[in-house]
């Protein structure tokens, strides 16, 4: 992300939470989300950066500010030391295995993300699943089938904030840059095409993968939970 051999933590967190809590009071009335995790692990570094440990508290006495915690991690042990509260969600992004062995290099199985994900629902903390990105191949149908089986045996409904839907996608200039490093990546093997600055499946597939998806996830959830994303 930053063109660098090194990790890259930004540890201001002080600066961040004086703007959040700048754009809450200019709002008082209105509840404002962040979310925390489009650039990194919310949780994956957690042990060396403190930051869920930071922020968790900032939040919770901040009336109207909402905080989405994306992550694929199973370090869970900062939330799970202090007492859930609604206005924070952990959001869970999650992929079949057969596909995330191959794209989702030394992120915990799915089956250790399940159990992480059960423990804080056992805790009371609002839990979102993110499928996102879905990642084509052959005989994806089936293996999302049984996948969305497998996730959704493990949920509370009444602990569900949320579940989002997306297609692999990327900014096009991020895209041709990755590109140019790893030109032998299978990922970039599918049917892409470049609209909007952004590269993407065709059209096509991109509304074959999200239909289908979308029909095996709602006869889970109710509609009201269901946040499909396209571009």
């Amino acid at each position: 992300m930053y063109q660098s051999a090194n990790y890259v933590l930004f540890v201001n967190f002080e600066d961040y939470q004086q703007q959040i809590k700048q754009i809450c009071e200019s709002s008082p009335d209105e509840p404002v989300h962040f979310f925390s995790g489009y650039d990194c692990d919310s949780l994956a570094l957690e042990p060396v950066t403190g930051f869920a440990e930071n922020f968790l508290p900032f939040f919770a006495d901040t009336p109207n500010a909402w905080l989405e915690l994306r992550t694929k991690s199973t370090q869970i042990r900062s939330l799970l030391n202090r007492q859930p509260f609604q206005q924070c969600v952990v959001a869970f992004s999650l992929s079949p295995d057969e596909i995330a062995t191959k794209v989702e290099d030394k992120a915990p199985s799915l089956e250790r993300r399940l159990d992480a994900l059960c423990k804080l629902q056992e805790h009371g903390w609002p839990i979102g699943l993110r499928f996102d990105p879905l990642i084509f191949q052959t005989g994806y149908q089936q293996q999302y089938k049984v996948f969305f089986e497998q996730v959704f045996s493990k949920i509370k409904l009444e602990m569900l904030h949320s579940v989002s839907l997306g297609v692999f996608r990327l900014p096009e200039k991020y895209f041709k840059k990755i590109y140019k490093l790893y030109p032998e990546e299978k990922l970039f093997a599918s049917p892409l095409e470049t609209k909007q600055k952004m590269t993407s499946y065709k059209a096509e597939l991109e509304q074959e993968m999200l239909s289908y998806c979308t029909d095996q996830i709602l006869s889970y959830i109710p509609e009201s939970k269901f946040f499909p994303c396209t571009l």
